[in-house]
């Protein structure tokens, strides 16, 4: 097969490849998908795409396309679902029950009440449930049990609702690790759920993403991902997402701008 006649399906494949993996070279894509295009050489591919992108060649895309199309299918599932809040909010994180700390944990109340903000945005890692990690553990860690740190977890839930009428909650590493011993047989609205009651079902609200938005300007974070480096991960999350980022899991206190502003 020679690379200068091309057929009208081949053609609407390329034209597709152009969209979906723009803005990568050219030589970039035609070596990504010149193996779905038996006898063309990754050289003939290339040309064919430059011709395209110069607008030499017309194509209409049909509503189908040859190219696999993974989302269509199901098997891969974007984040689309993840929290979305609008309005004023406090925002905190790492708590680490049991161990939190209660006086700063009153401040929080108290600043809040004082500037009459009824929104709670909890950024992971409520729970620390050390007897689960897979790290080592002392033996006093193995003294404590999840029953315990739920009426623990209860009780300063029902405080903070005293104050917020809602409070959401993000996905985190930490009670991951309860998910763990249980299979990914529940979830982490099934473990919250257990947690705070009927009393307190509606005003609290658990996501499975480590990730919510909050005014369309800010992202409260718990990425799995750890640096020892002050704000390098949250400036990484900031240029890529284009959004201001408040960034838990590190258990570092630091404020500044993303590397590029």
């Amino acid at each position: 097969m020679n690379n200068v006649s091309w057929t009208p399906e081949e053609d609407a494949r390329l034209a597709a490849a152009l969209k979906t993996y723009y803005p990568a070279s050219l030589q970039e894509i035609a070596d990504r998908i010149s193996k779905y295009f038996p006898g063309r050489s990754a050289h003939g591919v290339r040309i064919r795409l430059s011709q395209m992108r110069a607008g030499r060649i017309a194509v209409t895309l049909p509503e189908s396309n040859l190219l696999p199309d993974p989302e269509g299918m199901g098997y891969v599932v974007r984040w689309e679902d993840h929290l979305r809040i609008s309005g004023d909010a406090a925002i905190c994180g790492d708590f680490q029950v049991p161990f939190f700390h209660r006086e700063a944990t009153a401040r929080l109340i108290a600043a809040s009440r004082s500037l009459g903000v009824r929104q709670l945005v909890i950024g992971g890692d409520f729970f620390d449930v050390p007897y689960w990690s897979a790290f080592d553990r002392t033996q006093y860690d193995q003294r404590l049990t999840w029953d315990d740190d739920k009426k623990v977890g209860r009780d300063l839930l029902a405080a903070l609702a005293e104050q917020f009428e809602r409070i959401y909650i993000i996905a985190d590493n930490h009670l991951r690790r309860a998910l763990r011993k249980l299979e990914f047989k529940t979830s982490f609205q099934g473990l919250y759920g257990d947690v705070v009651g009927e009393a307190l079902a509606s005003r609290i609200t658990a996501s499975e993403y480590p990730i919510a938005e909050l005014n369309e300007s800010w992202l409260v974070v718990h990425p799995a991902a750890y640096r020892q480096l002050k704000l390098s991960l949250a400036s990484d999350l900031a240029m890529k997402y284009g959004k201001s980022i408040v960034n838990f899991h590190g258990h570092m206190l630091a404020m500044g701008y993303s590397k590029y502003g």
